[in-house]
């Protein structure tokens, strides 16, 4: 999940910086084709997000 970067002080909404973040990770050889996402649950506990934020990025990655 390290490789999930969300920064509370800017104005960029947390599902676009996870989708950015993801990316980001897949351009840098950190993601791999079948690896797993961190759960719904482990990302919103962790960054004290709405699963809200989660779900629209999930949903956006899917999309791509």
């Amino acid at each position: 999940m390290l490789y999930i970067k969300i920064d509370k002080t800017i104005k960029t909404p947390y599902y676009k910086q996870i989708v950015q973040s993801i990316q980001k990770a897949i351009d840098m050889k950190l993601l791999h084709d079948r690896d797993r996402l961190p759960t719904l649950e482990e990302v919103t506990s962790y960054y004290q997000i709405s699963n809200i934020s989660v779900i629209r990025a999930y949903n956006e990655l899917e999309n791509i």
